[in-house]
């Protein structure tokens, strides 16, 4: 189940669905832009169309590396174009701006790497659906403030990517999210997500179909990847072997 959409509230203010996601093997990915930010939907694009040509892209143990590489080599191509720190900072302001998560699937668990806000979705061995929020305030942590020497007090450089392990022994499948989800969450009348995730309701709706009926009531873009009974990690450790 993989589902983007453009928030109502984006929509009624004409901006562009900010949101963005990756998935390949036995990994998935969620970027969320900033919507403060002008361009963020740009960021966000241009940074997977970059860690898609990585060659450990998938591998987990090279995840929090191939993102700094990224953001390393992308910032040093600008710097030609904007000569000052400032410029160069405006900039990023303007476009580089968003959340990121990843979840990897290994032999024995799945593991999530978190950098800012977002929820990661745990479906047990009993179909009973959590939320998992993970949340800033009204400031997100961006990984690119690390490259920000104007920020007063920058405390960000600081940070590091979060990472939470599920066992598979407890867990059948691990979703990520962005925090326009929240509405699924709050609300009991968009409970029927949760059956639709677990493939507990047998009938004509979607999880998509769900919000698109209840649109207003996601402001924030929305944007979900859970791959419910596929054995995402045995296609990629098949793939490699061949």
């Amino acid at each position: 189940m993989k589902i983007s959409r453009q928030g109502y509230t984006h929509y009624s203010d004409g901006i562009n669905n900010q949101d963005f996601y990756y998935t390949e093997g036995n990994m998935k990915m969620i970027l969320d832009g900033c919507s403060d930010s002008k361009y963020s939907e740009i960021g966000t694009r241009l940074f997977v169309q970059l860690f898609a040509t990585l060659p450990n892209r998938t591998k987990l143990e090279c995840f929090e590396e191939n993102v700094k590489y990224v953001f390393d080599k992308l910032l040093e191509q600008f710097k030609f174009w904007y000569k000052s720190q400032e410029d160069l900072e405006n900039f990023i302001m303007d476009n580089l701006l968003f959340t990121i998560v990843a979840c990897f699937e290994t032999e024995n668990s799945f593991v999530v790497k978190l950098f800012g806000d977002g929820y990661v979705v745990t479906v047990n061995h009993n179909d009973c659906v959590s939320y998992i929020k993970h949340y800033y305030g009204r400031r997100p942590t961006y990984y690119v403030y690390k490259y920000c020497e104007l920020i007063p007090n920058n405390i960000f450089k600081e940070y590091e990517f979060k990472t939470f392990t599920f066992s598979k022994e407890d867990f059948k499948e691990i979703g990520i999210a962005s925090d326009g989800i929240a509405p699924i969450v709050k609300y009991d009348s968009l409970k029927t997500f949760d059956d639709i995730i677990t493939s507990k309701l047998k009938s004509d709706y979607t999880a998509e179909g769900v919000i698109l009926s209840n649109i207003q009531s996601f402001g924030d873009d929305v944007t979900l990847v859970i791959n419910q009974d596929i054995k995402n990690y045995e296609k990629s450790k098949n793939e490699e072997e061949t």
